[in-house]
């Protein structure tokens, strides 16, 4: 569709109104339209939308500045150039936002920054954190930053990748950089000993004793900026050559992508010496061969790479990185102007003091849970001697095998078994994974560790408290993304979640539902416990109690025919066993005042009976709030909590609170779900009504969010069902949930009998 002037300008002073005045007319940013062709101004007005939903202003700075977007970003990088811009608005507000759109007319363009199959990482995030963790022994999370680094417990992502024209290899490459960022911490990157370090002659003194690690190795140079480069690089070798024997298949695809890089790579004239050698290094690095640019000395450079091929041998260790790092920082430092040159782009950045400070707080937290395991270990042992000796040794034969950080003895199989006194003793899974994270991360278990404390009768906590991420979560709340349909992106770290207590009431609205509803809690408890001890029959098996008549006839058939009989011609009977986990989460808005509360504590009451003859683990939540940085979430039964008068007592308490901001809770509630292990887990959504908040939280932005949490949800292996009482509903919830994910209650008064109906009918 091919726009006229006036349209175009009629259409911009009414999106951007507010931003307009008599100085300050569209006439500027619809003459930049006008001059585009028709396919842009099509993209480039859906964009102007998009922006001014958030705020006019970066509409309006997003239109002065498309022309030159168009010229280094491509028509299909104009779109991630906008989201970026935006989430900087969201985390930081205007000037942040502006600032970055301003940068484009600075950027220098790189080859590939058009490519049309960029990957945003909320994409593909779920798929990276679940393939990191299945390498990492201490758990990681993914996310997006401002820069590619890990501070020990967080992989920082770019929140797109476009470099390559191919969908596959933007997300290769988010693979590489996750596995290198891990890499990092699993192989002594940040633990290197300086005293080890080969220093050569004229170069920093030795450090003190008790000072070690990368922070330290580092501090030791005038430029400690240029030693962190210069040591990253090594790193980057290192590493690539770790990866070449443990992860083949991905090393294959890393050489791929080096090649393209490789050829993308612009040759820059203008560089500063010292810009020339690193993009030099860089060339090798990534071509692997000498190539340098304009005004390079090659062979400055390839007496530094000669250096850095050291690296590329089975074995190497952090401190041989620490050692190349050293041996070229002489010739780096004598060169004039900085290391400007462009960077391999997945090497990312080194910071090891937030590495080291993260690494700090999880010994300590560590530390703890090790001791409080031991305690809780001896405490069970029915036979102690008056002073136990306590140690870790592996398990088998041990051989001589190659560790990220050097050649140790470790077992031919990776276990370890904890002896008292020199009797081995049964350990649980916990102490076990703990052992494996220790070991993984400093190479032993420091003596310190293997004496008995925590929370163990008789021992003091000697870290201060409980300093896991999660605790120290709580004390603010919890920040969860938000899904905006109109961006088709998140806005970040958007809806804080504060864990609120539930207040208790001493009113007997539990007993009293229980009496009202004597005959309804007695058939449900006859069913739930022929549910909790049902029988199946599994036909076509071997052997078994009795005949399948079915399978009889076919094996006849088929031995007629000349074909050969299958032998499964048993059925037998195997007692189901339920491996559950549910969380109920009950709207609290405002709109559930009267019959419907009162309906949704008597249907609590009536459940949790049913479910105490069951067995399945369950908590109950419920949720409301008022705009997205209040978004209360209460705990009336948790997980590891029993059915009790205190549980009893916070079901009577519920009450009408606020709002219905539905995608906060969700996400909520997946996260602790998450942490349940169950070979199935359910999400039950009580409700009244559409996802509605004061702060425009409603119609399609509510909906659309909540769909999203839902199916962030289903990626985590947890099932979404809704009950609703909204006669309404038809015509959103199937959208949210699918067609077969809810049921409409009618008569709220049917409520207490209907809900454990469903979870029966789920749970068969």
């Amino acid at each position: 569709m091919a726009w006229t002037r006036e349209e175009i300008d009629d259409r911009l002073s009414r999106r951007l109104e507010p931003v307009l005045s008599s100085r300050r007319t569209a006439a500027a940013v619809t003459e930049v339209v006008c001059s585009l062709q028709p396919a842009q101004q099509e993209r480039v007005l859906a964009l102007v939308d998009v922006a001014a939903a958030s705020n006019e202003e970066i509409a309006y700075q997003f239109l002065l500045h498309v022309p030159e977007a168009l010229r280094k970003r491509g028509p299909h990088g104009l779109r991630g150039w906008l989201m970026e811009a935006l989430d900087r608005y969201d985390r930081g507000g205007m000037y942040p936002a502006v600032q970055y759109l301003n940068e484009i007319q600075r950027e220098e363009r790189f080859a590939g920054a058009s490519a049309n199959q960029a990957v945003p990482l909320d994409d593909v995030v779920r798929v990276l954190e679940t393939y990191v963790n299945g390498l990492s022994r201490r758990r990681l999370t993914v996310t997006a930053g401002e820069a590619l680094f890990t501070d020990g417990e967080t992989l920082f992502l770019p929140e797109r990748l476009g470099l390559f024209p191919s969908a596959e290899d933007n997300f290769q490459l988010y693979k590489v950089m996750v596995t290198l960022q891990w890499a990092q911490l699993a192989n002594a990157t940040f633990r290197l000993d300086p005293r080890a370090v080969a220093w050569p002659a004229g170069s920093p003194a030795t450090p003190a004793d008790d000072l070690g690690g990368l922070e330290a190795f580092v501090a030791l140079f005038p430029d400690p900026d240029l030693a962190t480069r210069l040591f990253l690089l090594a790193e980057g070798v290192r590493l690539e050559a770790w990866l070449g024997g443990d992860l083949p298949g991905l090393a294959r695809v890393l050489g791929g992508l080096k090649e393209r890089l490789a050829a993308m790579r612009p040759m820059i004239g203008g560089l500063t010496p010292r810009a020339v050698l690193f993009d030099g290094l860089h060339r090798w690095y990534l071509a692997g061969r000498v190539v340098t640019g304009p005004g390079g000395d090659a062979r400055m450079v390839a007496e530094a790479v000669e250096k850095f091929a050291s690296l590329r041998v089975p074995g190497a260790t952090a401190e041989a990185s620490a050692t190349v790092a050293a041996a070229v920082y002489p010739l780096a430092a004598g060169l004039p102007g900085g290391g400007d040159a462009a960077p391999v782009p997945y090497l990312g950045e080194l910071r090891p003091g937030q590495v080291a400070a993260t690494l700090r707080r999880l010994r300590a937290g560590e530390a703890h849970a090790f001791r409080t395991a031991v305690a809780r270990l001896l405490g069970k042992l029915p036979e102690r001697g008056a002073e136990e000796r306590i140690e870790v040794r592996p398990q088998g034969e041990t051989d001589k095998v190659r560790r990220g950080d050097g050649v140790r003895p470790v077992p031919a199989v990776v276990d370890y078994e904890l002896r008292v006194d020199g009797r081995p003793v049964e350990i649980a899974s916990e102490l076990r994974a703990l052992i494996h994270t220790v070991i993984d991360d400093l190479g032993q278990i420091p003596p310190e560790y293997l004496v008995a404390g925590g929370n163990a009768p008789g021992y003091a906590m000697s870290d201060g408290g409980d300093r896991s991420p999660r605790a120290a979560a709580k004390q603010e709340g919890f920040l969860y993304d938000e899904w905006d349909y109109r961006r088709g992106s998140y806005h970040k770290d958007w809806c804080l979640v504060r864990e609120l207590p539930t207040a208790a009431s001493a009113e007997p609205v539990v007993e009293r539902a229980l009496a009202k509803h004597a005959g309804v809690v007695t058939t449900l408890r006859r069913q739930f416990e022929l549910l909790r001890t049902e029988d199946r029959w599994l036909r076509r098996q071997r052997n078994g109690s009795d005949i399948d008549l079915d399978a009889c006839i076919e094996a006849i058939a088929d031995s007629r025919a000349g074909s050969e009989p299958d032998e499964r011609l048993f059925t037998r009977v195997q007692r189901a066993e339920r491996n559950i986990a549910v969380a109920f989460l009950v709207d609290m808005s405002g709109s559930t005042k009267g019959w419907i509360n009162q309906a949704q504590k008597e249907a609590l009451a009536l459940l949790c009976e049913a479910l105490e003859v069951l067995g399945d683990r369950y908590a109950i939540f419920g949720f409301s709030g008022v705009t997205r940085l209040r978004c209360d979430f209460y705990t009336i039964k948790g997980f590891d909590q029993h059915y009790d008068d205190g549980v009893r007592m916070r079901i009577a308490g519920i009450e009408p609170q606020d709002y219905t901001r539905l995608g906060a809770a969700i996400r909520h509630t997946t996260r602790l779900l998450a942490e349940v292990e169950a070979r199935t887990r359910l999400l039950i959504t009580l409700s009244d009504g559409k996802p509605d908040d004061w702060d425009h939280y409603r119609g399609a932005t509510g909906i659309e969010d909540t769909r999203r949490a839902l199916i962030e949800a289903k990626r985590r292996e947890i099932y979404p069902f809704c009950i609703t009482i909204d006669r309404e509903a038809h015509d959103y919830i199937a959208h949210m949930y699918g067609a077969v994910n809810y049921c409409l209650v009618e008569d709220v008064r049917t409520l207490p009998r209907k809900i454990p109906e469903v979870y029966r009918r789920l749970t068969r």
